[in-house]
């Protein structure tokens, strides 16, 4: 969700692009290599001066066919869960960014989803929240978001646990 290299603010971009090149892309490649369908939403290009620019590995990856990158303009929860059941899909892992925000709460994010019936997943080590102004090295409103998931949304996967789930053989 939101893997995006032009957000509003230099610090944004530094703080989720560590993220993004240590832990989401890292992820991706494992994921790909086992045959895991990756699905990219960002915003569209056209209705946004920022937000909507997915980082070049993953633009790539979206040209060569290897994962698909959708709008949300273009979809609602009803949609989205006609589209993954369309292509034969019951369970989701979100990883991304903001776990407080988007990742929770956009029409095609896990509360919707859940709601529309499909097992959900959460991997916090690849995704972050956007914090307040005294709480970025701590993390805190990542992790109690993390929290609230683990309550009721999500089942919670390590990102170490998965990614060596990952590239066992």
């Amino acid at each position: 969700m939101d893997p995006w290299i032009d957000m509003a603010s230099d610090h944004l971009n530094e703080y989720f692009g560590k993220i993004l090149n240590y832990r989401i892309i890292p992820l991706v490649r494992h994921a790909l290599n086992r045959g895991l369908p990756i699905v990219v939403f960002t915003n569209h290009p056209k209705g946004s001066t920022h937000s909507s620019n997915i980082h070049p590995e993953l633009e790539t990856l979206v040209e060569n066919g290897e994962i698909i990158k959708l709008f949300h303009d273009d979809f609602d929860d009803d949609r989205f869960a006609h589209y993954l059941r369309s292509q034969g899909i019951d369970s989701l892992i979100y990883i991304g960014f903001s776990s407080n925000m988007c990742v929770i709460g956009r029409r095609t994010g896990m509360i919707p989803m859940v709601q529309q019936g499909f097992r959900i997943f959460f991997v916090p080590g690849a995704s972050a929240a956007i914090e307040l102004a005294d709480t970025w090295n701590e993390q805190s409103i990542h992790k109690t978001s993390t929290t609230i998931i683990s309550q009721w949304i999500a089942e919670i996967i390590d990102y170490n646990d998965f990614m060596n789930v990952l590239v066992k053989e």
